[in-house]
C-alpha cells in the first residue's frame, strides 16, 4: 500500500471533534469520597472476578506478588481488602446460585486441593515442594473464612477426591479441618490412613525441609491416634479405629524390619520408629496415656502372629541372640521399654505370657536386647525364672517350665557378661539338694518328664549339658534318671552326634555349627588349663578311662596333630608329655607324632603361621567395632546402645578364639611367669589391639564427662574379656608384661587406661580366674592383685610410673565410688593401696607429715567430695599436670585416707623392709643422704610409735629389730621374684643394716642399768638358729638342694651378724666381783651351724 492510500484510510477512520464532546456530555458526575470510590472499585471487579485466583492472592504479600513495599500499614490495608474482597465475592456469587456461603466456600476450596493433587503422584502420601508453598498460601487465604463453612462438610467433600495425608495435616495445623474429624466420619478412613501414614514413611526424602515435614506428620497423626484411642471418654468406636491404624502399622513395621537390609538410607521401617520416641510427644500426651500406649504396643510386639510353636521355639532359638536379630528390631524394642522399669517389663511379659498365645522370637529376642542394654535385667530375670520354676512345680504347671526354660536358655546365648552360662544356671537349678525337684518323687518325675517331652526339638548341645550334668537325684530313683539318660544318648545318636564324640568340656554357644570339631575345643581347653594349673586336668584323666573310645580316637588324634615343633617346648609339648609319662598315649601313636613333625619341619617349614590368614576378617572385624565403640563414647551416647556395642565385640572375639561364650575360667589357675613363651600372631595382635583400644576409649570417655558421670562401660568391657577364657589368660600376661618390664616408657594415655583396667578387673574379681605370680608360689590372688604386686620399684624411673599409675587408679576408683553403693575399698585393690603408701612420702617429702597425720572428720557435703573427686581426676588426664600435684590433691581427700583404717590397706614395718630392699641404690630416686634421712623418718617417726595391730611396733626397739632382721634374712635366703630384688652390692640393705645398728646401740643404750647384756642379744641369737634349722628343707640330709639352701642361710646370718655391734654378739657377765666375757651363744652358733658349711682342709 501507498503513503497515499494509508493517509486516506485515517482520515476515513478519524473520529470528529463534535461526536467527542457529545460523548463528554453524557459521563457520571467524579466521586468525591474515598468510600464511593471504593464501592466502585468494587463494584468494577466483580464484573469478571475469579474466586480461585482471588483465593491465591489473598494472603500474598508485595514481594510475593512481584512488587515491593515499604509499609506495614499499606500491607495490612491490602490485606483487608482482598480479604474482604475474597467474602464479598463469596456472598455475592452465593446470591446469585442461590446455595448457602459455606457450601460454596467448601467447593471453591475443594477445587483448589483436588488441583494439587492432580498434580503429583495420587498414590504418594506427601507433595512436592512447590505444591506444599501453593498449599500454604491458599490455607493462609481460608483463614479469612473460618467462620462461613463447617469442617465436616469440607473432609465429606475431600474424602470423595482422594485425599492426601500431609495435605491433611496442614490442614489440621491450621486449624481448619482437625484430624478428630477424619476419625468419627467413615471406617474406612482408618484404611486410607494406615495406608497413607505407610507412604509417609516409604518417601524417599533428600531435602531436610522434607524430612523435617515428614516428622511433623508423623508426630501430630500419632498424637492424635494416642490421644483419642487411650484417653478415657472417647467413643467406643473411635479408640477402637484408633488402636486399629497403631497395630496395623507396628505390625507392618515387624514383619517388614527383618526383611529390611542396613543401608545408608533410613529404611521405612526406620521412619516409624521414631514415633516411639517420648520426646517426640511433648505435653499434647499426659504420661499415663502415654505409658497405655507403649504397654499396648508392647503386648502387640509379643502376641504379633503366634505362627511358631513351643517346639520351634526350642530348635530355632540359637538363632534369636542379641548379635542375631536386626539392629531396628533391638532398637523398636529398646524404646518400647525405656519408659519402664526393668521390673515392670517382666511383670507384664509374665502376664502376657499367662494369658495370650505370643510370638516367641520377638518374646526371647526381645528378653536378650533387655539383657544387653540394662544391667539390671540380670537380677530381675532370675527372679522370674525363680517365680516361674516355683510355681510350676508347686502346680506342675508344664506351660511354666516350659517359658522357664526358654527364658534361661535364651540369657545364656548373651555370654557369661551378661548371663551365666546355661550349664552353670542348670547346675545351679537342678544339680544340688536343695533344687526345685528335690522334695519329692513326683517333682522329680515331673521334670525328667519335661526334659524327655522336650528332647526331640532340643539341640545337641543342650542334651549334652543334660547328660553330662544330670540332675541330682536320690539313688532310689536313679532309674528313672537313667530312663531320661538313655533317651538322651539316642537322639544324640539320631542327631549323628555320638555319644563318645560329645567333647569333654560343653560349649553351649546355640550354634550348632560352631560344634563340629569338639574334639580340637576339648585340647585347646585342656592344653589351657595345663596351662593355668600346671597339671592334667581331672576332666582329661578320667575320660582316658571312663571314655576311653572318645580319648584315643578323637582326644588324641586332635591333640597329636603334626606340626613344626619349638625349640623350646611350649605348654602344648609339656602337656604331651605329661600324658605320656603317665602313659596315657600308647608308644606307637606317640612315635607316629613324632616322626611326622620331623617331616613336617623339613617341608613345611614356613608354613607355621598358615592359619593366620583365616582369622584377619575376623581380627578386622574386632578392630572395626572397637572404633565404632570409641566414637560413642566420645558422642555421649546411652548405656544401652554401649552395652549393645559391647555384646558385638564380645560376640566377635568368640568367633576369633571359636571359643563358645559357655566356656567358664573361673575353675582355672593363671601363672604368670618371666619366662611365658610368647603367644601365637594373632592373639598377640588381638591382645594388643583390645588394650590400645581400651586406653583411646577410656579418653574419650574422660573427654565427655568424669568417671562419676559417664556410663559404666569399663566394667561391662573388662566383663566381656573375662568371658573368653584364651583371651583373659593372654591379656593377663601381657598385662604383667607391660607392667613388670616396659612401664616407664608407656605413654601418659596407656598409663591412665591401665589404671582404669586395674580398678575395674578388681571390682569384678568374684568372676575372674585366680592368679598365681610363679609355678614356686602356692599362693593366689586376684588379677588386679597379683598385677599390683608386680610393679617395679627398684629405680627411679619405676617409682615415677608406678606412681602415676597408683595416683590414678585411686582417683579413677574414687570417682566410680561416688556413683556406686559399694564403699572405695571396692574398687581398690589393697597392694596398690599399699604401693601408693609406700611411693608418696619416699618420692615427696613434703607429704611425710600428712602419712603421719589422723584423719579428721568429714565436714564436706557429698555434693562437695564429688567436686574435689572431679577436679582432682581432670589434674589426672591433664599431661601437663605433675603426677606429685596429683598425689598431694588426692591424699587430701579423707575418704582416701580413711582406707588405712582397714587392716588390709595397711602398709606394715615387714611390707615396708621388703619394698625398699628391692631399691637399686645406684639409680635410686634419692641420693645417699636423702635415703638415709627417709629411712631414719620411716624407723623413728612412722613404725616405731605405730601400734602393732596397725602393722608397727608399738615403740619396742627389740620388736623393730626383730623385723629388720627377718626381713635382712629373708631377702638374702627367699628373694621375692616379682619384682625381682637387685643385687646385693647394690641394694638398700647396707642402709638398712645403718638403721639396724642404730636402733641395736640405742637398745643397748636403754638396757645398760639392767646389766642384762645377754638378754640383750638373746633375740638376735634366736632368729638366726631357728634360720640355720628352718624345717622347710628338704627332708633328704643329703641331697644337694639342702646343702645349697644351707650354705645360703649361713651367708644371710653371717651378713647380719658382721653388721651388728660386738657388744651384741660377745655379753658381759659378773661372775664373783669381776667382768667375764659371755661367748656362749657365740661359740654355740660356730660349733652348730657354721662347722657345717666350712671345708675341710687338710
Amino acid at each position: 500500500m501507498s503513503v497515499e492510500g494509508l493517509s486516506a484510510n485515517q482520515r476515513a477512520h478519524r473520529t470528529s471533534f463534535d461526536s467527542l464532546i457529545a460523548g463528554r456530555a453524557l459521563k457520571k458526575r467524579r466521586l468525591q469520597s474515598d468510600q464511593e470510590l471504593q464501592q466502585a472499585a468494587l463494584q468494577l471487579i466483580s464484573h469478571n472476578n475469579d474466586l480461585s485466583e482471588l483465593m491465591l492472592e489473598t494472603r500474598a504479600g508485595p514481594q510475593e506478588r512481584g512488587g515491593v513495599c515499604d509499609h506495614t500499614d499499606d500491607v495490612q490495608t491490602a490485606g483487608k481488602i482482598t480479604g474482604s474482597l475474597l467474602v464479598g465475592e463469596l456472598q455475592r456469587q452465593a446470591g446469585e446460585l442461590g446455595v448457602p456461603v459455606g457450601v460454596l466456600c467448601v467447593r471453591v476450596l475443594t477445587e483448589k486441593l483436588t488441583g494439587i493433587n492432580m498434580q503429583g503422584d495420587r498414590e504418594m502420601a506427601m507433595i512436592k515442594p512447590t505444591q506444599r508453598a501453593k498449599l500454604i498460601v491458599i490455607l493462609q487465604a481460608v483463614q479469612e473464612l473460618l467462620g462461613l463453612f463447617s469442617p465436616k462438610l469440607l473432609w465429606q467433600q475431600y474424602w470423595k477426591t482422594q485425599p492426601v495425608l500431609e495435605v491433611v495435616f496442614h490442614l489440621h495445623r491450621e486449624k481448619i479441618l482437625p484430624l478428630e474429624y477424619t476419625l468419627h466420619s467413615d471406617p474406612a478412613v482408618c484404611e486410607w490412613l494406615v495406608c497413607q501414614l505407610q507412604g509417609v514413611c516409604e518417601s524417599r526424602v533428600s531435602d531436610p525441609e522434607d524430612t523435617d515435614v515428614r516428622k511433623q506428620i508423623l508426630s501430630s497423626v500419632v498424637c492424635v491416634l494416642v490421644r483419642a484411642g487411650f484417653e478415657e471418654g472417647q467413643d467406643a468406636a473411635v479408640p477402637q479405629s484408633c488402636c486399629s491404624v497403631l497395630d496395623h502399622m507396628l505390625s507392618w513395621q515387624l514383619e517388614s524390619v527383618g526383611e529390611t537390609e542396613c543401608s545408608r538410607s533410613v529404611p521405612a521401617a526406620g521412619v516409624w520408629l521414631q514415633v516411639f520416641d517420648p520426646s517426640l510427644f511433648g505435653v499434647s500426651v499426659s504420661e499415663e496415656v502415654l505409658r497405655c500406649f507403649f504397654i499396648h504396643s508392647l503386648t502387640h510386639i509379643f502376641t504379633h502372629r503366634p505362627r511358631l510353636k513351643v517346639s520351634d521355639a526350642i530348635s530355632m532359638q540359637s538363632q534369636w541372640s542379641f548379635t542375631k536379630t536386626p539392629p531396628l528390631l533391638t532398637a523398636l524394642y529398646s524404646k518400647v521399654c525405656a519408659l519402664f522399669q526393668v521390673e515392670e517389663v517382666f511383670a507384664h511379659l509374665q502376664q502376657v505370657l499367662e494369658t495370650h498365645e505370643v510370638n516367641w522370637q520377638n518374646v526371647l529376642s526381645c528378653v536378650s536386647t533387655l539383657l544387653v542394654y540394662d544391667k539390671r535385667t540380670q537380677s530381675c530375670l532370675k527372679e522370674l525364672l525363680y517365680r516361674l520354676l516355683t510355681a510350676a512345680f508347686e502346680t506342675y504347671d508344664m506351660e511354666r517350665m516350659i517359658t522357664g526354660f526358654l527364658l534361661a536358655r535364651q540369657a545364656a546365648l548373651e555370654g557369661p557378661a551378661v548371663f551365666p552360662s546355661y550349664r552353670d544356671w542348670f547346675k545351679m537349678a537342678f544339680g544340688g539338694a536343695s533344687s526345685y525337684h528335690s522334695n519329692s518323687k513326683k517333682s522329680l518325675v515331673f521334670l525328667l518328664k519335661f526334659l524327655s517331652d522336650i528332647v526331640p526339638f532340643e539341640p545337641p548341645q543342650y542334651l549334652k549339658v543334660h547328660v553330662m550334668h544330670p540332675p541330682l537325684v536320690m539313688v532310689k530313683h536313679r532309674s528313672v534318671l537313667q530312663e531320661y539318660v538313655a533317651l538322651a544318648r539316642t537322639r544324640l545318636s539320631d542327631l549323628k552326634v555320638s555319644v563318645e564324640e560329645m567333647g569333654l568340656y560343653e560349649v553351649v554357644s546355640g550354634n550348632v555349627a560352631e560344634e563340629q570339631c569338639p574334639a580340637q575345643q576339648d585340647v585347646e581347653k585342656a592344653v589351657a588349663l595345663f596351662e593355668s594349673t600346671g597339671r592334667i586336668s581331672a576332666t582329661v584323666m578320667e575320660a582316658s578311662i571312663f571314655r576311653r573310645p572318645y580319648f584315643l580316637s578323637r582326644f588324641l588324634p586332635a591333640l597329636l596333630k603334626p606340626r613344626v615343633l619349638p625349640e623350646e617346648p611350649d605348654y602344648r609339648m609339656n602337656f604331651i608329655e605329661s600324658l605320656r609319662k603317665a602313659e596315657k598315649i600308647p608308644v606307637a601313636l606317640y612315635s607316629s607324632y613324632i616322626e611326622s613333625c620331623l617331616r613336617q619341619k623339613h617341608t613345611h617349614i614356613h608354613g607355621v603361621c598358615s592359619s593366620l590368614d583365616q582369622k584377619e576378617n575376623p581380627l578386622l572385624t574386632v578392630q572395626t567395632q572397637l572404633l565404632e565403640l570409641r566414637r560413642l563414647l566420645s558422642a555421649a551416647a546411652s548405656e544401652g546402645d554401649i552395652r549393645a556395642q559391647l555384646a558385638l565385640v564380645s560376640y566377635t572375639l568368640s568367633s576369633v578364639w571359636a571359643e563358645g561364650p559357655d566356656s567358664s575360667s573361673a575353675d582355672t589357675v593363671v601363672t604368670l611367669a618371666l619366662d611365658q613363651p610368647p603367644p601365637s600372631h594373632t592373639t598377640a595382635a588381638v591382645v594388643n589391639l583390645i588394650l590400645q583400644s581400651f586406653c583411646q576409649c577410656v579418653l574419650e570417655a574422660c573427654r565427655v564427662s568424669p568417671p562419676n558421670r559417664h556410663v559404666q562401660w569399663a566394667g561391662q568391657f573388662v566383663k566381656v574379656l573375662v568371658g573368653h577364657t584364651q583371651l583373659y589368660s593372654a591379656l593377663l600376661h601381657r598385662l604383667f608384661q607391660l607392667l613388670h618390664s616396659q612401664g616407664p616408657s608407656l605413654a601418659g594415655s596407656h598409663v591412665l587406661g591401665l589404671a582404669v583396667l586395674l580398678v575395674e578387673l578388681h571390682a569384678c574379681r568374684s568372676v575372674c580366674s585366680p592368679v598365681r605370680l610363679s609355678s614356686t608360689h602356692s599362693s593366689s590372688f586376684s588379677p588386679a592383685e597379683a598385677l599390683s604386686t608386680t610393679l617395679p620399684i627398684s629405680t627411679k624411673h619405676h617409682m615415677n610410673f608406678s606412681l602415676r599409675l597408683c595416683v590414678a587408679a585411686v582417683c579413677y576408683a574414687v570417682c566410680r565410688s561416688c556413683f556406686h553403693t559399694e564403699d572405695l575399698s571396692h574398687f581398690i585393690p589393697p597392694n596398690l593401696y599399699r604401693q601408693l603408701l609406700f611411693l608418696m612420702p619416699r618420692l615427696m617429702p613434703d607429704m611425710r607429715p600428712c602419712v603421719l597425720a589422723e584423719v579428721n572428720a568429714d565436714v564436706c557435703s557429698e555434693e562437695e567430695n564429688e567436686m574435689e573427686y572431679v577436679s582432682t581426676w581432670s589434674n589426672i588426664v591433664d599431661p601437663s599436670v605433675c603426677v606429685r600435684s596429683s598425689a598431694r590433691a588426692l591424699w587430701a581427700h579423707n575418704t582416701v585416707r580413711k582406707l588405712q583404717n582397714h587392716l588390709k590397706y595397711q602398709l606394715s614395718f615387714s611390707q615396708w623392709l621388703r619394698a625398699e630392699l628391692r631399691v637399686q641404690r645406684s639409680v635410686d630416686a634419692l641420693t645417699d643422704t636423702e635415703r638415709q634421712v627417709y629411712e631414719r623418718w620411716v624407723c623413728q617417726q612412722w613404725f616405731l610409735p605405730r601400734c602393732v595391730s596397725s602393722g608397727g611396733c608399738g615403740g619396742d626397739l627389740e620388736t623393730a629389730c626383730r623385723g629388720i632382721v627377718t626381713a635382712l634374712l629373708d631377702t638374702g635366703i627367699l628373694p621375692v621374684q616379682f619384682p625381682r630384688a637387685p643385687p646385693h652390692i647394690d641394694s638398700c640393705c647396707t642402709d638398712i643394716l645403718s638403721r639396724l645398728q642404730e636402733l641395736l646401740w640405742e637398745l643397748q643404750c636403754s638396757r645398760l642399768g639392767n646389766r642384762t647384756v645377754r638378754e640383750e642379744g638373746h633375740f638376735l641369737w634366736e632368729i638366726i638358729n631357728r634360720t640355720c634349722t628352718d624345717p622347710s628343707d628338704s627332708s633328704d640330709p643329703e641331697s644337694l638342694n639342702r646343702d645349697l639352701q644351707l650354705q645360703r642361710s649361713m651367708h644371710a646370718c653371717n651378713s647380719v651378724l658382721l653388721a651388728v655391734p660386738a657388744v651384741v654378739l660377745v655379753g658381759v657377765q659378773f661372775i664373783g666381783g669381776r667382768s667375764v666375757l659371755d661367748c656362749h651363744a657365740l661359740m654355740e652358733n660356730i660349733n652348730t651351724h657354721q662347722f657345717v658349711v666350712c671345708f675341710v682342709v687338710d
